[in-house]
């Protein structure tokens, strides 16, 4: 998984196609990609660190935050948005989409039920992730009416009318 997600944070600050995007921390495929990777690289730093072979059970909160975040990546854009005729069809086809998107997500969800010690997630955690999807709304919507985008301004100043 680390060595999958490290070529596709690579891929993703455009460093395959000569290019630097300034934008990569706007999109939520991307905070939920970075939160799982670094849930990983934990996993697999505090397993080289066992002894003995047993369950790894670093930061099981973010690990459920993880969880929701890239089932939510998973399904908006398999869902909506890569088929959506507006899109252009190559951008699916993309080294950091199709690791983001889909290979990432799959290993990280197929982790969650394979290896994950049951019995360990508590009640609060699906509150707690909750907040994350929307600590990122609350982030787009600040950052799009500081700026004042015209595309989403009408819609902004509905939401935030004093902005």
């Amino acid at each position: 998984y680390c060595s999958i997600g490290l070529v596709g944070i690579i891929a993703n600050f455009g460093v395959f196609e000569m290019t630097f995007w300034d934008d990569f921390y706007l999109y939520f495929t991307n905070w939920s990609n970075y939160l799982c990777f670094g849930v990983m690289l934990t996993e697999l730093i505090q397993t080289a660190k066992k002894k003995a072979d047993s369950n790894v059970t670093a930061v099981p909160l973010l690990k459920f935050i993880g969880l929701l975040g890239i089932l939510l990546t998973f399904l908006v854009f398999n869902l909506l948005l890569a088929g959506e005729k507006t899109r252009n069809p190559a951008l699916n086809y993309k080294v950091n989409s199709v690791l983001f998107h889909i290979v990432l997500p799959i290993l990280y969800i197929a982790d969650w039920i394979f290896f994950y010690k049951r019995r360990e997630t508590k009640w609060t955690y699906p509150v707690y992730s909750a907040l994350f999807p929307i600590i990122y709304i609350i982030f787009i919507f600040s950052r799009a009416c500081l700026l004042k985008f015209n595309s989403i301004e009408n819609n902004l100043y509905a939401c935030f009318s004093r902005c």
